[in-house]
This record gives structure tokens, sequence and C-alpha cells, in this order.
């Protein structure tokens, strides 16, 4: 391993999963060695800096789906397939940026390389991936109320993550825009579920924007649904806001699976929060910076591919 290769990712939590050549034997501490023949291809395997080289998105997927159990794999999935990343300098520790990959090429990849380890779990996972979140947070509740009662969820597979909806004329002057981004959507049903984080709604213009988004979709006769942060905490009150969500799209609530009481459990210990794939000390420092107790790691996360607890090929 190259002097210094760990630096760029002393955020990590430990330990961290390193691919190795099976003639590799040395060990070390804060390392889970895991010994692999050739990757798929060449250009699935990527360097970033100072020796390091990390697995592609698809890859990195592949990999956590073998590691990770299924609620894990999917919320992974859903990050790659997100719209923010971690950035300790932003006040909230979020930055915008476009998804490193789609639910599609997760799945091609999968369907091309079938001799993969973990493919079988990934091709399991892949199905229930959403896209376009952008929090967290916003991943928890699309998985929550989108993932089959098999797997825990309330099995609302038509919500959308961040569709843009155009406006009319009218709810087009009333928001100052031409169209707008709900968290989750079923433009179909005329309905729009917004996840009102509470760590992001402390500015006046902020309060006021989402107001108006809210005023200009019910001008065009959507329903609004507004999950809090409480509601999302309790997968009692989300069972109700799936309830509402259901009656307004003309569906019920079906929960009768065998396994949805044991699989929901393990769907709520998956949280809203990445917390744990960031070394503690790297984090109390960031918010230290930042100035602000409850920071990035709570309240949103990061979703590069070297952070996914995929191995790290060095």
């Amino acid at each position: 391993m190259p002097a210094g290769a760990c630096d760029p990712l002393s955020f990590l939590a430990k330990p961290l999963h390193i691919a190795v050549p099976p003639a590799c034997r040395a060990s070390q501490d804060g390392f889970v060695k895991h010994v692999r023949s050739a990757p798929a291809s060449a250009e699935d395997i990527v360097a970033v800096s100072n020796g390091i080289r990390v697995p592609v998105p698809e890859l990195c997927f592949v990999q956590i789906a073998e590691q990770l159990p299924f609620h894990q794999a999917v919320k992974a999935g859903c990050a790659l397939c997100s719209t923010f990343a971690l950035d300790p300098s932003q006040p909230f520790g979020l930055v915008e940026r476009k998804p490193l990959t789609t639910q599609a090429e997760l799945a091609s990849f999968i369907d091309f390389h079938p001799g993969l380890r973990g493919v079988k779990n990934a091709r399991v996972a892949v199905g229930h991936i959403g896209e376009g979140a952008a929090s967290p947070a916003e991943i928890y509740q699309m998985m929550v109320l989108t993932l089959p009662p098999r797997w825990g969820g309330f099995g609302l597979r038509s919500l959308e993550a961040n569709r843009v909806v155009r406006l009319g004329k009218k709810a087009a002057g009333m928001a100052g825009r031409a169209y707008v981004v709900p968290d989750l959507c079923d433009f179909e049903h005329r309905l729009a579920i917004e996840y009102d984080a509470d760590a992001t709604h402390t500015y006046g213009e902020q309060l006021s924007r989402d107001a108006t988004k809210r005023m200009a979709l019910e001008s065009m006769g959507m329903k609004v649904i507004t999950v809090t942060t409480r509601q999302l905490a309790s997968l009692d009150r989300m069972r109700d806001v799936a309830k509402e969500a259901a009656r307004v799209m003309g569906a019920r609530v079906r929960t009768q699976s065998a396994r949805f009481e044991s699989e929901q459990r393990l769907l709520a210990a998956t949280r809203k929060s990445f917390d744990g794939l960031y070394d503690r000390e790297w984090l109390e420092r960031a918010r230290a910076v930042s100035g602000r107790h409850e920071w990035a790691g709570s309240a949103a996360g990061s979703s590069l591919s070297i952070g996914m607890h995929g191995p790290v090929n060095v």
C-alpha cells in the first residue's frame, strides 16, 4: 500500500474494506481484506488519488450487496442514484450533484456480469432502488412508503422521487417559476408528498419557498401531504401517511405479508442517517467547524462510491 494512501479516506469509519489479490498475506489493523480475482474489467476500477483505486458505482453496488443485508443495499443504491453529496463547508453538510449512476445502469451492469460475487443479492435489491432523492431522509421516506410489504414497506410503488412537475400559467405565476419538484409524487393521481426537514427549514426564505410550492401544487388540484421529522421517526405515524396517500391514489395499504413486521423492524434499523459510514472524530470536527450540533451526518450524508463501504482496491 502506498505511503499515505489512507489519508484521503480518513473520514471513513473503520474498518476499511479493501480488495486484495490472492497472493496478499499481510494484515493490518483497521482493514478488512477481501480476496478477489480480476474485476469485471479494467474500466470498472478507477484511480482517485495517491495510488487509491475504487470501483465504479455499478461495481460498488454489487460489492455492497454482497456484504450488506437487503435494506442497507437498497439504501446504498438509492444514494448512488441520488442528487446530493457530503460537503462540510455547507451550512447543512449537503451539496447538490448529478447522480453517480441510475437504476437502469445498475441493472444493466448486473445483467452483463452474471458471474460476479454479489450479483445474486444485487439483482434482488436493484428493482427496489429509487432515483433522485435529495437527502438521506428522503431516501428513508421513499423506502418506507414504496418498498413492498414483504420487505417492510407500505407498497406505494407508483411514487416517484423529485419528479419535475410543470406548472400551469396560474400556478407558475403564483410560484414565480415554471416548475416545482416534490419530494415524492404520483402525478397521475395528483398526489405530492413533501418531507419537512426541521433542520433545513429555519430560514424564513426557505419557509416561504416551501409554502409557495405547496400552494402552487394545490392550485393545480394536487393533494400535498407533508411529512415531519417526528412522523418519519415513527413507523406507526408513517402508516397513517401511507393510508392517506393510498386513499388519494385510489389504493389500499396491504400489510398482510407474514414477513411484514420483522422486515419493517429491519427497515427501521437502517435509519435516515449515514453517520455510521464516517469516522466519529471526523464528524465531530466537521460539526464543530460548521457550528451546528445537528450536521450532515444525521441530517444528510454522502453518496460518494468510496463512502459506501464497498471494497476499495489499493
